[in-house]
């Protein structure tokens, strides 16, 4: 055992690896934002197939938010992320595809909650993506 380095090796066994003696990040928890959500956020949705039913499923929001890129607040689309039911992270999009995180917030699979009873998990590009996909497979 090198316990200065947190490495470990049996010359028995051969059973190694090491520890992770590092302290572990603090990630900043998002405040959870509860709105409904406008007619129009609804309607643009809508035209990508997306449907009321699978926006609630996945628990989408909308806030005003200030996007650097246009330097100014604007209405947002709020793409939750949640991991055992407790939300750790919000990507926040406008209409003219400005994005941004929650500052220092965890980094994680969008939909990570929604694969624990599945047989077969898809990764996507993109938040609208993985929606698009529930679509298909609700249907």
């Amino acid at each position: 055992v090198n316990v200065e380095k947190g490495l470990y090796n049996c010359h028995h066994c051969g059973w190694s690896g090491n520890i992770n003696l590092s302290n572990k990040k603090e990630y900043v928890k998002p405040i959870i934002v509860k709105s409904k959500l406008s007619e129009q956020t609804i309607k643009w949705f809508n035209r990508r197939k997306i449907s009321e039913t699978t926006l609630v499923n996945w628990k989408i929001t909308e806030s005003k938010e200030y996007f650097s890129q246009a330097k100014e607040k604007r209405t947002a689309i709020n793409f939750n992320y949640y991991r055992n039911k407790e939300l750790v992270n919000i990507k926040y999009r406008d209409g003219q595809k400005n994005f941004k995180l929650y500052k220092d917030a965890e980094l994680i699979f969008y939909g990570i909650d929604n694969i624990k009873a599945m047989d077969k998990i898809y990764i996507t590009e993109g938040e609208i993506d993985a929606l698009s996909l529930h679509e298909e497979v609700k249907d």
